[in-house]
């Protein structure tokens, strides 16, 4: 869908039988996300879940006058998981987030593509680190350009792909070099040493943060005083774990889509 000022957008989430919708996100949260969330727990570790919203619930003013606005929806799916959700789930409501630390408004979603940019992605790594820094682990984390050299690039975004390149998109805030040149790490994927980049220089948002999508993926920094971290999920945590490289001492990263 394409909106003013060049952004497009994903068709609209249209749920069919909205009973059953229900029924089943409270059972895989009670059946299977606080089962596990209580043995996390009881290993010493804290279990937290990251609600992303798509962007047309969070960047909806440019959005077509036609366009099924799904802000309502995420809403009540949220609170649903809030309620249904046990003490030992930490959620994290990234619309919450965005409207709480986002103070001048920017754009948290890339123009023509469906992922987080790095504004949007920092404001959650932000709340990460607020967590995991509870457990007695200082991670001290200055600004995005405190911590960052941030530079632009047209992106070269999934849905412009999908429409032969129709939107001439502007620069936005993309490649990241990082100012602390005196972390150390080593790069597994799949179990062996590898040689993506943690930040990248391409145009894309896989590029540019953790080189692409593995089923298995971890690095071992030289921050031994700070604590791990473990995301598993699709390319939506690329940027954060990224980011979570220079600041935690070991990132693991699980993307069950490719398993071999």
């Amino acid at each position: 869908v394409k909106g003013s000022n060049g952004q497009l957008y994903h068709e609209p989430l249209l749920i069919q039988d909205e009973a059953e919708y229900i029924d089943s996100l409270k059972k895989v949260i009670k059946e299977d996300m606080n089962p596990i969330a209580k043995e996390v727990k009881e290993a010493g570790a804290d279990f937290i879940f990251i609600s992303i919203p798509k962007k047309d619930v969070v960047m909806s003013e440019d959005l077509p006058s036609t366009y099924i606005r799904g802000e309502k929806d995420y809403l009540k799916y949220v609170e649903i998981i809030r309620k249904a959700k046990s003490d030992d789930v930490e959620l994290i409501d990234a619309y919450e987030v965005f409207k709480r630390r986002n103070k001048e408004n920017v754009d948290v979603f890339y123009q023509t593509d469906h992922h987080l940019n790095i504004h949007g992605g920092y404001y959650l790594f932000e709340e990460l680190v607020e967590i995991t820094n509870e457990d007695g682990k200082k991670i001290e984390l200055g600004s995005l350009k405190d911590e960052y050299i941030v530079e632009k690039r047209v992106v070269n975004g999934s849905y412009n792909r999908k429409i032969g390149q129709l939107i001439k998109s502007k620069p936005e805030d993309l490649v990241l070099i990082p100012k602390n040149k005196n972390i150390e790490y080593v790069r597994y994927d799949y179990g062996k040493e590898s040689k993506y980049p943690i930040f990248g220089t391409g145009d894309t948002y896989a590029s540019a943060y953790m080189g692409s999508d593995f089923a298995e993926t971890y690095v071992n920094s030289s921050n031994n005083d700070a604590p791990n971290i473990l995301y598993v999920g699709s390319s939506y945590t690329n940027v954060l774990e990224s980011l979570s490289v220079y600041k935690y001492n070991r990132m693991v990263s699980i993307d069950y889509r490719h398993n071999p």
